[in-house]
């Protein structure tokens, strides 16, 4: 996983995931990535209760169901994280730049971690390397508070249809087709042409169940003006 963009598409992705659909095999992808995720240079993990293997059925590749409980609790942390970024962006525009406190409340974090140095190898002995050592879970969490703090998160945007976070691209202004196809739609509905057929379409589909109950019912139509 490279790449600045790559990476917050993963936890965006990651943070609307329906876990309950995930097959073997995507559950098997999603613990590399998190491992991935997690596994920064500078860190050991202590304890793999998020990708080692003994959370999972060697042959399906299917999780437990606390590997399972596990992976929602961190998905609900990860969304906590993301919602604050872009609550605290938006709030903040809304003030045009005066120095008002912001009224929000931040999500906190609780998360604990032990940390050492260790000589680097050579040729570069003469340093050492700054090395963390926690549960898979705060480590990730560390790594994810990290990644936010030392990038742009300016692409994080809230789609103004569905309320979902996701990765802005260029000028985009939604989360994905559905999204635009729907306002599209609505927009539509709403110019005179779009109008009448919609109200042609809603007398059709009131005939039609009307037929189904009274074949022989006489139904009056109203006048389009």
């Amino acid at each position: 996983m490279d790449g600045y963009l790559e990476k917050l598409k993963f936890i965006v992705q990651f943070a609307e995931l329906d876990l309950k659909k995930l097959r073997g095999s995507e559950w098997s992808k999603l613990r590399d990535n998190v491992a991935q995720f997690t596994s920064l240079d500078t860190m050991q993990l202590l304890d793999q209760g998020l990708s080692g293997a003994r959370r999972f059925e060697r042959i399906s590749g299917a999780p437990n169901d606390l590997t399972v409980a596990l992976y929602a609790n961190l998905q609900s942390e990860v969304r906590q994280i993301l919602t604050g970024v872009v609550d605290t962006r938006e709030f903040l525009l809304k003030t045009d730049g005066s120095s008002v406190e912001p009224s929000i409340t931040l999500h906190q974090i609780r998360i604990t971690l032990s940390y050492f140095l260790k000589p680097s190898f050579a040729p570069f002995n003469d340093a050492s390397v700054l090395c963390t050592i926690g549960s898979e879970k705060d480590l990730f969490l560390f790594a994810l508070l990290s990644f936010l703090s030392r990038h742009p998160t300016n692409r994080l945007e809230r789609c103004p249809e569905c309320n979902r976070i996701f990765v802005r691209i260029r000028k985009q202004r939604y989360c994905d087709k559905k999204c635009v196809n729907r306002v599209n739609a609505r927009t539509y509905r709403q110019t005179s042409k779009g109008g009448q057929k919609n109200r042609a379409r809603a007398a059709a589909h009131y005939e039609k169940k009307v037929r189904v109950r009274s074949p022989n019912a006489r139904i009056k139509r109203r006048s389009s003006s």
